[in-house]
């Protein structure tokens, strides 16, 4: 490798090489750093820094109060109910909403709410999104739409024999049929959506203003969605790999074509727009209950780390994307060769010569119907782990960015739209960089499972700091049961599991048996021993199951992202877990142990 091409890497910020998870040092090759320096594009001069912040991050009022708070985590998808159309909805987040309020939890954090494809509903996982600038569509609550109240036509349909077999049985089915879901959904938003505009466009009504103003708000970010979203549906049979394959005039958005197709088809590309005002109005509404419910925080909405590159966000700037590189993580006890997860990242220089604005956008679009923002991969606020397209994650290299501005808009947006920010630190995290989080306001995440000393001994909860949010595990990991079930009858004194008995006893909250639910039970209240300012408790581990949301590495031969829970809504208040864990946190207290 000659020195030339190091120094000309070291000046871009990109890495000349890394440490895994165990320490070992891993030089990145000279045809890895020429790649991603083309992926990179060219240097270009800033325009400005964004000024400071005013202070760090939002933080409720709640977390310095004298009691324990606590969030209930839930994959909206997932949630059952009598009323929903096989597949959770923004109705169940309000209900769940309430039910986890009068339980005594702060707030309710959700999966990724972000666009994904309309027109290709079998792609489902909500961290490999169109966009993340907009809404899920299917998470739309039909019996609320306004619209449906005025229309007999979708009336008579809903009340078909036939609708009404295949709604029951997707709301039956254990898993989430995604493309039966759209096939039941969409048409039916389609028909209001017509009626709509035939009803009230011509009329200036009070409800088609409000319409409007929300499309004036939007402005050209919603139309740039809305206009891929009706190019895809035309294109997608014979292009089914998405906008790179398009004619060249789609392809590359050619203003003249694109103004063409918007005045053949003007409602083609208006009913996005209007499926995205109907999900907007509803997560607001979940909001305001949870907030009315008695919730100090309400929502906590979850910011995917990236974009699918066939999706919407990579067809309006594929100059902020670097489409050649992948996101990714170096080997890890997970994944000895490495990850590499298809998703552009963004080009730093890009985003510091429009000052921050793509950043700024990205923050305001998802905190401004929530309580708070859980930020995935947040390590990428100072460096993201590049991989040359189509390579093994081990042929990586780490890219630098401008940390300071981007921590300093993620205060700026925090405060004006006072939400709580948390941020997702695991893996091979910088030195320091927790500690930089703790400086700007933002909650760290402390997983039970990775907080370990060095002899493999679980931390106390009292070494925990009080700046985070504590949790037993995430969606990528096997729920609290399959874990503490797993292993031999006769565990060695030097399984995990054996050691977290320890650590649970040493910390004065030994299970009461040794059934599961007990030692669900436990581990919780261990947590609640922790000075942490927030406790997440996941749903399925009340629940006590045993498949995680995803399987990370496995591809369609798992149903990752499509498992339901396995009790209704109306059930839960009944679930003597759901009862003790809201009994468990409301006897913890807020007297924080010193740090160790």
């Amino acid at each position: 490798m000659t020195a030339s091409l190091r120094e000309r890497a070291a000046q871009r910020g990109i890495s000349e090489g890394y440490h895994d998870v165990a320490g070992n040092w891993h030089t990145v090759g000279a045809e890895t750093l020429e790649q991603l320096l083309a992926a990179l594009g060219p240097d270009l001069d800033p325009e400005t820094d964004p000024a400071p912040a005013l202070g760090p991050c939002f933080l409720p009022p709640a977390l310095s109060e004298d009691r324990k708070l606590w969030a209930l985590s839930v994959q909206l998808y997932g949630l059952r109910s009598a009323r929903n159309w096989g597949i959770g909805d923004f109705g169940d987040l309000a209900q769940l909403a309430e039910l986890a309020a009068e339980a005594g939890a702060a707030a309710l954090q959700i999966n990724p709410l972000h666009a994904l494809y309309a027109s290709r509903p079998g792609h489902c996982s909500p961290y490999s999104p169109s966009s993340r600038l907009w809404l899920n569509p299917l998470y739309i609550d039909i019996l609320a739409v306004p619209d449906l109240a005025t229309s007999e036509t979708a009336v008579r349909f809903i009340e078909q024999d036939s609708f009404r077999r295949r709604l029951a049985a997707l709301r039956a089915s254990p898993r989430v049929d995604y493309a039966a879901v759209a096939a039941l959904k969409l048409p039916l938003l389609r028909l209001l959506f017509g009626e709509f505009v035939d009803r009230h466009a011509g009329q200036c009504s009070e409800r088609y203003a409000a319409f409007e103003a929300f499309r004036a708000a939007a402005g050209r970010s919603l139309l740039d969605f809305a206009l891929f979203e009706a190019l895809d549906r035309r294109l997608v049979e014979r292009h089914p790999q998405g906008w790179a394959t398009w004619p060249a005039p789609w392809r590359d958005r050619e203003p003249e074509a694109c103004r063409d197709f918007l005045k053949r088809h003007p409602r083609e590309v208006l009913f996005p727009m209007y499926l995205q005002w109907l999900a907007r109005n509803q997560l607001e509404d979940a909001q305001r209950r949870a907030r009315a419910a008695g919730m100090p925080i309400g929502l906590i909405a979850d910011l995917a780390v990236g974009v699918d590159p066939a999706g919407a966000d990579a067809w309006r700037d594929r100059e902020l994307l670097a489409m050649d590189a992948e996101i990714g993580a170096p080997p890890d006890a997970f994944a000895a060769e490495g990850q590499a997860w298809s998703l552009p990242p963004w080009r730093p220089q890009v985003m510091q010569t429009r000052a921050f604005r793509p950043w700024r956008e990205l923050l305001d679009a998802n905190m401004a119907a929530v309580g708070g923002l859980r930020i995935d991969h947040i390590i990428g606020c100072e460096r993201q782990f590049w991989v040359p397209r189509g390579s093994s994650g081990r042929e990586g290299a780490y890219v630098a960015y401008p940390r300071d501005a981007l921590l300093t808009v993620l205060a700026e947006c925090s405060r004006r739209h006072a939400a709580v920010v948390v941020g997702e630190d695991l893996g091979t995290v910088p030195d320091g960089f927790s500690e930089r989080l703790a400086g700007s306001g933002i909650l760290s995440t402390r997983v039970v499972r990775f907080e370990r000393y060095p002899s493999g001994l679980f931390r106390r909860p009292s070494t925990y700091p009080e700046l985070a949010c504590a949790c037993a595990g995430t969606h990528d990991l096997p729920p609290l049961a399959a874990w503490l079930e797993a292993g031999p009858a006769e565990p060695d004194p030097g399984d995990e599991r054996a050691l977290l008995q320890a650590a649970l006893v040493d910390a004065g909250t030994e299970p009461r048996s040794e059934g599961v639910e007990d030692r669900i039970a436990a581990v919780h209240e261990f947590l609640a021993r922790s000075p942490c300012g927030l406790v997440l408790v996941q749903l399925e581990d009340i629940l006590a199951e045993r498949e995680p949301a995803n399987r990370p590495g496995t591809g369609p031969e798992q149903p990752n992202w499509q498992r339901k829970y396995q009790l209704e809504l109306a059930e839960l208040a009944e679930c003597p877990a759901w009862g003790r864990t809201a009994d468990l946190f409301r006897r913890a207290g807020r007297e924080r142990p010193s740090t160790e």
